[in-house]
């Protein structure tokens, strides 16, 4: 289903539960949306007020919610349908526009200086998504191809085993007389986890630690923890449900700064070219250390963000709406107010391709939008050039954003 059908369909469920046409499982559909992001919510309220104000005020349709109902009685003309289907058009054509007046179908761009422009798009060879693929380094050296449709039994040289299936690498204790014999030894065995740009994988640490590591991304941890402390090494990005266990904090190593939890849900972006570290915190407390020389410690609290500057060492916390910013291990791509440059390169991680801007000032045009991650390229590449402002060419692997004539 592509995006304007998609949204066609939202629209539609709107539309039946202001008539009282919904039925049950047409119920749950749109519950199951309004679940899905708290902008949808956003978006639905805004919806429900302004079209109840347009009929109140028995306002007729403009041109451009003309344009909305043409597009929706085409896709739903049944002309033996009583009135009451009639009021459902009318209301679907104009939650259709207010859909993409929302930038939800057609995506909202700005500058950072806050001028305004509208876009369009020029046709592309396809570049697929990203799947759940990624590499595996055992403490030997040997390495695993992991991917959704294997399934692998593997164990390293402490006995532990260790689980692939559907996508997900599981660290489980062996028998209890073989662990006997190797606790002896009290040697921390490293794996390493790698994916490559468009790949991602899950993987649940042997203390119940449930980790969803994102494209082009490196994670570095023991098979088992041992002693005082869980620590490990993240280059890129990742998501954690860290098992509590308040005798042993749970560390994550960055290139720019340690995060320190006992247990605890959030996500650590931490890309070697990207200019910022970003942690969003969904649940409980984390603290960042080591991010100066000063020894200052930064504590965190549910819903705020934390952004290192790289080479200024500042560091910004925000109140945000997590969901935006962990969408990605659910399948979707949210971006609020975010640059060019930034979601080109989410884009390029995920799609496997170098991104080249034209000219230095496209990269600091903001949008706004919402996507099915495993949409083709294509997709989001023509709901950000509906602005008239940047168009795209593909060659090969490489994407030039260019500046529309």
């Amino acid at each position: 289903m592509d995006l304007t059908t998609y949204y066609l369909r939202i629209a539609g469920l709107i539309a039946l539960e202001i008539t009282g046409e919904l039925n049950v499982s047409e119920k749950e559909e749109l519950s199951k949306w309004l679940s899905s992001a708290s902008e949808n919510i956003l978006l639905y309220n805004k919806i429900r007020s302004q079209l109840l104000e347009s009929i109140n005020s028995k306002n007729e349709i403009d041109t451009q919610e003309g344009l909305a109902w043409s597009i929706i009685e085409k896709e739903t003309r049944n002309p033996g349908k009583p009135n009451i289907y009639v009021n459902f058009l009318k209301y679907a054509a104009i939650i259709i526009l207010l859909l993409s007046v929302s930038g939800i179908i057609y995506w909202n761009v700005s500058t950072k200086s806050g001028n305004n422009h509208v876009v369009g798009y020029s046709d592309t060879p396809k570049l697929v998504p990203g799947r759940q693929q990624a590499l595996l380094i055992m403490s030997n050296g040997l390495t695993v191809k992991l991917d959704k449709e294997k399934r692998d039994s593997l164990k390293e040289e402490n006995g532990l085993l260790i689980e692939n299936k559907g996508s997900v690498l599981t660290y489980k204790a062996a028998s209890n007389i073989e662990n006997a014999k190797k606790k002896q030894k009290r040697k921390i065995i490293y794996n390493t986890l790698i994916t490559p740009k468009g790949g991602e994988y899950n993987l649940v640490l042997s203390d119940g630690t449930k980790v969803w590591v994102n494209a082009d991304s490196k994670l570095i941890y023991p098979v088992k923890f041992i002693g005082g402390t869980r620590e490990l090494t993240l280059e890129g990005e990742a998501y954690f449900e860290v098992a509590k266990n308040i005798r042993k904090p749970f560390i994550i190593k960055t290139n720019d700064y340690n995060i320190e939890v006992l247990g605890t849900t959030f996500n650590v972006s931490a890309y070697k070219d990207d200019g910022k570290v970003v942690t969003t915190l969904v649940e409980g407390s984390v603290k960042i250390k080591d991010f100066d020389d000063s020894g200052n410690v930064v504590r965190m609290k549910p819903n705020e963000q934390l952004i290192l500057n790289k080479v200024e060492k500042g560091i910004l916390i925000r109140k945000v709406d997590v969901n935006d910013y962990i969408a990605w291990k659910e399948g979707r791509f949210i971006f609020v107010r975010q640059d060019l440059e930034s979601i080109m390169g989410v884009l390029a991680r995920w799609y496997n391709f170098d991104v080249q801007f034209e000219a230095e000032e496209l990269k600091a045009l903001v949008f706004t939008g919402n996507m099915d991650k495993y949409e083709q390229l294509s997709m989001p590449l023509k709901m950000i050039a509906k602005t008239n402002k940047v168009n795209f060419k593909i060659e090969g692997k490489k994407v030039l954003v260019i500046e529309r004539d």
